[in-house]
């Protein structure tokens, strides 16, 4: 589980100095610069509890929900590349075996899910994969951005359900970067909000959510 992420000086711009002499072809350099800019509510330094099963990341149009999980999926991601320079766009606290990243769904080649509406074949495609998960033994930190993308609202509350299920099971954890209330409602998750400046990070118990939604 990651217990903690800290918002590292690279966050807010990459120094292309750093890299200099360091073979990190120009591909890899833009990959990574492409997710580091300033947002206002994460400075650096800043640190973040995420002792959670399911940490729910909340925040207006453009305060930096998809880029602070991003980040963080890139971050997974370097420890498989030793040999390249780590950027220090954010750091954390703790171990996990697989860092996944679900962003988007595309029906591709499979017919049975051309057939659908976006939405039907969002919320098929999510709860398979939430199945095809269900029984490894690895610890796996499962990242999502707004799930509730093209979900009608009568399927909402049946969508926060399946995907809290599946985050208390043993060996996982998610992140869920959203703009869905029904996630502020789940026992024993911790919410980050990136509306407060500097972002806080409250377990759902003390969190104020009437207040939040006023």
């Amino acid at each position: 589980m990651i217990t903690s992420i800290r918002i590292g000086q690279e966050f807010g711009g990459l120094d292309p100095r750093k890299y200099e002499g360091n073979r990190v072809d120009i591909f890899f350099y833009e990959t990574l610069a492409k997710y580091c800019y300033p947002v206002p509510s994460l400075p650096t330094g800043l640190e973040l509890n995420t002792s959670s099963n399911l940490v729910t990341i909340i925040g207006d149009n453009g305060a930096g929900k998809s880029t602070l999980l991003l980040n963080l999926f890139q971050q997974l991601q370097q420890r498989y590349f030793r040999a390249i320079p780590k950027p220090d766009y954010l750091s954390y606290e703790g171990e996990i075996d697989t860092p996944s990243l679900l962003e988007r769904t595309e029906a591709g080649k499979d017919k049975r899910l051309q057939k659908l509406s976006d939405g039907e074949r969002r919320a098929t495609m999510l709860y398979e994969y939430l199945d095809e998960i269900k029984d490894r033994p690895k610890s796996w930190a499962i990242l999502i951005d707004q799930p509730e993308n093209d979900i009608s609202l009568r399927r909402r509350k049946d969508l926060v359900r399946r995907i809290t299920e599946a985050a208390f099971m043993p060996n996982r954890q998610f992140f869920i970067a959203t703009h869905e209330p029904g996630f502020l409602y789940v026992p024993g998750s911790v919410i980050i909000n990136l509306d407060e400046s500097p972002a806080t990070s409250t377990p759902q118990e003390r969190f104020d959510v009437d207040k939040y939604l006023s």
